[in-house]
This record gives C-alpha cells, structure tokens and sequence, in this order.
C-alpha cells in the first residue's frame, strides 16, 4: 500500500482549516467576506503564512460539515391598509391642509 505523502501547500491548507474551524466555533457571521476577513486577522495574528488557494481549501474541507455562515433573516414588514374615513373626515383633512400651505406661502 502506497503512502500518501503531503505537500507542504496541503499542510498548510489543512493549517488553515484547523484555525477556519476555530474561527467559525468561536463567532458567527453573516456574510463570507466578514467570514474571510476574521480568518486572515487570525492567521496574521499567529504569524500562519496563507495563499487563496489555502483559503478556498480551508472552506471546502471546513464547510462540507460545518455551517460556515448564518444569514441574518430579513424581517417582513406586514403593511395593513389604513381605515377608511368618510366625506366629512376627507373634507376636514383637507381644510386643514389647504390652511397650512396658505400659511406657508404668507410667510415666504
């Protein structure tokens, strides 16, 4: 049975990934770019040299079983029409409306 031998670009990538997952277990994030971000600072921070390459293997060992980012859901604004009003209601809102605006021209 042959040995499998790694590069040292595989290490390094298998490197990465070890920090990706401490990364990820530590923190949540919304979007892969503050993902990616919070990666290379830690990688910077323990002096681990990376390439893309490193980073992109890194999320593909790490993410086929880890969620790597959670999405904040967007809420849903539920608009309800207004009520109704009847003539009088309309008239007397416009009547107070067509005051404002007669007193905004005399003061200008």
């Amino acid at each position: 049975m042959a040995v499998k031998h790694k590069t040292p670009d595989q290490r390094r990538a298998r490197l990465v990934a070890k920090v990706l997952r401490d990364v990820v277990g530590h923190d949540s994030f919304e979007t892969l770019a503050d993902l990616t971000d919070a990666l290379k600072f830690k990688l910077a921070r323990l002096r681990i040299g990376w390439t893309n390459d490193d980073i992109n293997t890194a999320f593909r060992l790490v993410g086929s079983n880890v969620e790597l980012v959670h999405p904040v859901p967007t809420p849903v604004i539920s608009v309800r029409p207004a009520p109704a009003f009847g003539r009088d209601e309309a008239r007397r809102i416009w009547q107070q409306l067509e005051r404002g605006v007669h007193m905004w021209q005399r003061s200008a």
